[in-house]
């Protein structure tokens, strides 16, 4: 129980590290293997709804540039720009493999966690940072690893941010503070949360014990960190063409929900259709929903009161959604807080925990226990401090006063901090002259027949796909090829509307999200998307550029996005 460096050198380092991303990489390919589907990633990589646009939205940054990124769905990638640059310089680093690009992303966030895990560790020993591990890397395997969402970019930043920060408060190093902080900040901009968590770790930085100049000079510190996040989006919004209202203009779809009564984000697409049906763009629909939510909120606070009073309650019912019993030691670990709350890192946790709570007013109808991504290291820690005071009373394992004194001794390596430093370089890579290394050249039109059009392709890299094959036909993974039966049973346990037309697919049959690489006619530009199915398996042409001819009258439902039904198909020579 007492604090020490989990994995004493270099060597021990890499072993942990690894061995954290050999099991998030073991997972990924076992459930490839098993076509299980697992959120918005049906079969286990065939990405759908919001994972599938960012992928777009990621590759458009590496082709196009500015115009095509903000036109994407009226603007739709300027809600969390921050994600869609750090997907693209993954991307870039693949070659565009749907399927390296999921392992690459993965390992960033395994990595992370390793960072938390050994950070809590020099806080409060192994026993709690194996907890820690293992309470982030089961909520990594159900939210981050299988798809391109927010979630990922999240989780990675949150946990690396968390991990320097209580180095910081440990060691009073503002350097480790600002990137710290920096980190948390663009991880809650990339996937919008518990923003409040963000004022409460900044008090609780400035209510410390020490003068006057010191503590302003940590809380400007931690301000500056903070402020960079917010910096960098919307700064990333602008140079992308968008409007300042485009950054979370999803959070209006929220608010909408609560002034009613807490329906969920749905519900303004139930009380008004007329938005979605006129040509408005997504700030635009995100502007009305705004009007609309306050005109609510003004004519009935007293709805909107109960709907955050009763999501309160629940996250205290339930911090850590998804986790049976974690809820005891979540409230031991808020008592061993109130007991250390004199210790910096102890306080800062618990502020930070309350601003999670408070947060959850907002957020916790909507989305599940993955609208906490940036933030689930705060609660995690605040559950493994309480497993760490039974434990601590219970065996007598260390004097208090000890162990706080060895544990400011214990520094991160220099290899923690360099991932920070290439998380956050992610983010910018795109918009350097390096994109160009990664920009794809249009290819030209194979031809059609009359009253068809063209999706030239190349398979299982930007423009992705999964092959459904009989139960007894030979199958690769790394050609996207799946069970027909094993899917059709996994898309059952999903239980979404999303997937229903998967399971209406006769084998053999390929379902194919296309991104466009047709030369511009004035019909289509490089970067359209366009998905399509053929009745038949092109697996044996995973990595090859494919021409595929469809009539646009002709479509079959898939997911809740019409699929254009391909009639030939042939590969383009180099």
């Amino acid at each position: 129980m007492a604090p020490r460096q989990f994995g004493e050198d270099l060597i021990a380092l890499a072993i942990i590290a690894l061995a954290v991303v050999a099991a998030a990489w073991c997972y990924l390919v076992g459930i490839w293997g098993s076509a299980k589907t697992v959120g918005l990633a049906v079969g286990g990589f065939f990405q759908i709804s919001d994972a599938s646009n960012y992928a777009v939205c990621a590759g458009r940054v590496l082709d196009a540039g500015l115009a095509r990124m903000a036109e994407y769905g009226g603007g739709w990638c300027l809600r969390r720009p921050i994600y869609a640059t750090f997907l693209a310089t993954i991307l870039g680093l693949t070659g565009r493999s749907l399927l390296w690009t999921l392992l690459v992303q993965s390992a960033f966030v395994a990595l992370s966690i390793t960072m938390l895990l050994r950070a809590a560790s020099r806080l409060a020993g192994p026993i709690t940072a194996i907890l820690v591990l293992g309470l982030m890397f089961s909520f990594a395997v159900e939210h981050v690893y299988p798809s391109t969402r927010t979630e990922s970019a999240g989780l990675a930043f949150g946990a690396a941010g968390l991990a320097l920060l209580l180095d910081a408060l440990r060691l009073g190093d503002r350097r480790l503070l600002f990137l710290g902080t920096a980190c948390l900040s663009l991880a809650l901009n990339a996937r919008a949360g518990a923003f409040l968590v963000l004022p409460l770790l900044a008090a609780g930085i400035f209510f410390q014990s020490m003068p006057w100049r010191s503590r302003l000079s940590s809380t400007a510190t931690a301000i500056g960190g903070i402020i960079s996040g917010f910096a960098v989006q919307f700064l990333w919004i602008a140079h992308f063409g968008g409007e300042p209202s485009a950054s979370h203009s999803n959070f209006s779809y929220t608010l909408y929900g609560l002034s009613v009564g807490g329906k969920g984000w749905q519900q303004i697409m139930i009380d008004h259709p007329e938005l979605f049906r006129e040509s408005f763009s997504d700030t635009q629909i995100a502007q009305r929903i705004f009007a609309l939510a306050w005109t609510h909120v003004i004519h009935s606070p007293w709805v909107i009161a109960k709907a955050l009073a009763e999501n309160l309650l629940r996250y205290l019912r339930d911090p850590l959604p998804g986790t049976p019993g974690a809820w005891i030691l979540w409230w031991l670990g808020a008592y061993a807080i109130v007991l250390h709350w004199r210790e910096l890192p102890y306080r800062t946790i618990g502020l930070m925990s309350a601003g999670v709570w408070v947060s959850s007013a907002v957020i916790i109808q909507d989305g599940g226990p993955r609208v906490f991504a940036a933030t689930w290291g705060v609660a995690v820690l605040q559950v493994a401090l309480g497993l760490h005071l039974i434990c601590s009373r219970l065996w007598k394992a260390i004097e208090r006063s000890a162990s706080v004194s060895w544990s400011r001794e214990l520094r991160p390596h220099a290899l923690e901090v360099g991932l920070a430093v290439i998380l956050v370089t992610a983010v910018f890579l795109p918009l350097t002259p390096l994109r160009s290394l990664a920009a794809l050249k249009p290819v030209p039109s194979q031809g059609c027949a009359k009253g068809e059009s063209e999706l030239i392709a190349r398979l299982g890299h930007e423009s992705y796909m999964i092959v459904l094959l009989g139960e007894n036909e030979p199958k690769n993974k790394w050609q996207m090829q799946v069970s027909a039966s094993n899917l059709r049973r996994g898309l059952w346990q999903a239980s979404s509307f999303n997937y229903k037309g998967f399971a209406d697919l006769p084998a053999p049959a390929t379902v194919i999200h296309g991104y466009q690489l047709r030369a511009s006619d004035g019909r289509s530009r490089i970067g359209d998307d366009i998905r399509l199915v053929w009745r038949g398996d092109l697996g044996r042409l995973s990595g090859r550029t494919v021409s595929l001819c469809f009539r646009p009258d002709a479509t079959v439902p898939v997911t809740d996005v019409p699929y254009h039904v391909a009639s030939t198909a042939r590969q383009v020579k180099p």
